[in-house]
């Protein structure tokens, strides 16, 4: 059950936070653990379900079986909760709280940065006493590594996000910034204000103008258009920073087509594409339904599919997420654990060995590169 344009709710597209206004949705979502900062409270930070189990010495999400994530020192925030421009069918948002453009004041990124780091180590602050914590693992906890700016909205039209970015990196943070492509223009000014992050996302879950309309569900009028920009400039980055497509793939509408996909992922050039099954969770239950999320079998066929339309090497899987990591190359696949050594430094290394993970808990150790393994 794909959902058409005409199906998206009345109150998408109209801001639930109008400038001087309460937002009418936040008391339910400080309910289901958002914590918000800023003093216009357009920016959210959540505690990831893996950054639990991480703590607690349980495992850590795949960005740890892929790219060497710390995931008990990974903040999920965004900067810009009540605003999207898409209206996707698998967003387990309600998509009423969203408006497609930026309305009301803008928050201080030096402030915001400090409030999301602090917000992290107030939420995690009740593990101290759990008996599954460590103390030199809840101590790195309390100094974070990472952050995944993705939690909700469209990062892309916080207007301040050079300086955003810029002062995670300033902080020995490394930057994961998931877009959907929408504004091209904000992706180029972060590269001229030498402010991208470490590893650039753009969601991929449609293979063509047709599916983008109906899966996507673009509110813009040029939101094909501006997606496809994005996608060439994706394709000069190399080198710059890190590039990954991410595919949300749902059972009967968007799990085939990989030669169609294939010509999205060449014109884009990106070194990593994640083939994700999509998940039921939240609202998108209401508009997709959980006979739609594949099986890790489908996940794993489609992507073996897509590496041999793609020449993508078919690289890891991290069963848990049903998702399969597919490398450009060579190059990208020896290169896709971060340096964090070189990123962080001693923050980093004086930590590094008290996260304690048991690799079998949260993946298939065969995919683990000695790397990846501390």
């Amino acid at each position: 059950m794909s959902c058409t344009p005409s199906q998206i709710p009345a109150a998408v597209g109209s801001s639930v936070q109008e400038v001087g206004g309460v937002n009418p949705t936040r008391p339910k979502m400080r309910d289901a653990g958002y914590y918000f900062i800023g003093e216009n409270k357009h920016s959210a930070v959540k505690v990831c379900h893996y950054t639990k189990k991480a703590i607690a010495g349980e495992g850590m999400c795949y960005k740890y079986t892929f790219y060497g994530i710390r995931s008990h020192r990974c903040v999920q925030w965004t900067p810009a909760q009540p605003f999207c421009n898409h209206a996707c069918t698998f967003c387990w948002r309600d998509l009423a709280m969203h408006a497609p453009e930026w309305k009301g004041g803008v928050d201080d990124p030096v402030a915001l940065v400090e409030g999301a780091v602090n917000a992290q180590k107030f939420l995690l602050n009740g593990f101290k006493g759990d008996s599954r914590v460590t103390p030199e693992r809840f101590a790195a906890a309390m100094e974070p590594i990472h952050t995944a700016i993705s939690l909700d909205g469209e990062p892309t039209l916080y207007p301040r996000l050079a300086e955003l970015i810029r002062e995670f990196h300033r902080r020995g943070i490394t930057t994961f910034l998931v877009s959907n492509g929408t504004k091209p223009e904000a992706i180029e000014y972060l590269r001229e204000q030498g402010a991208l992050p470490t590893q650039l996302y753009i969601s991929l879950p449609f293979f063509d103008r047709n599916s983008y309309q109906t899966i996507s569900r673009p509110l813009i009028k040029d939101g094909w258009e501006r997606v496809m920009r994005s996608l060439d400039l994706m394709r000069e980055l190399r080198g710059e920073t890190r590039t990954v497509l991410r595919m949300t793939l749902m059972r009967g509408v968007n799990l085939s087509n990989a030669m169609d996909y294939n010509g999205l992922i060449q014109r884009s050039g990106a070194e990593y594409v994640e083939v994700k099954s999509y998940a039921a969770v939240g609202k998108s239950r209401q508009r997709v339904g959980v006979e739609k999320v594949p099986e890790q079998f489908e996940i794993k066929d489609f992507a073996q599919e897509l590496a041999k339309e793609s020449g993508y090497i078919y690289t890891a899987e991290h069963v848990p997420s049903r998702v399969v990591l597919l490398c450009k190359d060579e190059l990208a696949k020896s290169g896709r654990i971060i340096d964090y050594v070189k990123w962080c430094g001693e923050k980093f290394t004086r930590f590094e060995k008290s996260f304690g993970v048991k690799k079998e808990e949260y993946c298939c150790g065969s995919c683990v590169t000695e790397k990846a393994v501390a």
